[in-house]
């Protein structure tokens, strides 16, 4: 049995004191269904969706491997926030997570999509200049075609998920 992952209460409370003023919070999910723990981002997306409490400062996006065709939408609602999530190389226990700035993603690798996260967001906040980015990267274990979450990734998903409901509940 894999271990259980525990989100650290230094990101909770870093996510939570991030979106405390949050007017309206894009979610954009990107990551691969395809791909195993690549779809991380993806199965928590749809967790805060299933959510009978979702907020209403909240608005999710699917951008999976091509988030670029997200832009446009994003760039409608004019966020205050911007939370992206994916499936990152963090060199860490599958997982894991980090928040990220704009400016820490050159250091990240990121896991299948074609243009850089690093280039769509730049491009959401040109039109968005008011716009707070953070990305929320989870440390894949397996990228197997076709293989479903691991244990330890879905725990992970299932404790992000709430993690955004709880910061978002204010």
């Amino acid at each position: 049995m894999a271990p259980q992952v525990s989100v650290p209460s230094q990101i909770r409370q870093a996510l939570a004191a991030q979106l405390q003023t949050a007017r309206e919070v894009a979610l954009l999910a990107v990551g691969s269904e395809l791909r195993g723990d690549d779809a991380v981002a993806l199965r928590i997306a749809e967790l805060v969706q299933e959510s009978r409490e979702q907020s209403q400062r909240l608005s999710v996006f699917i951008g999976a491997t091509a988030p670029e065709n997200c832009t446009g939408p994003i760039r409608r609602l004019n966020p205050s926030h911007l939370l992206v999530i994916d499936a990152a190389d963090l060199g860490a226990a599958p997982g894991s997570l980090a928040l990220l700035q704009m400016r820490d993603l050159a250091g990240v690798t990121f896991c299948t999509h074609v243009l850089p996260l690093s280039v769509i967001l730049e491009y959401i906040v040109r039109s968005c200049p008011d716009c707070q980015v953070v990305v929320l990267g989870v440390q894949p274990d397996r990228l197997d075609f076709a293989a479903p979450l691991t244990p330890a990734v879905e725990d992970a998903a299932q404790q992000i998920a709430d993690m955004i409901r709880c910061a978002l509940a204010n």
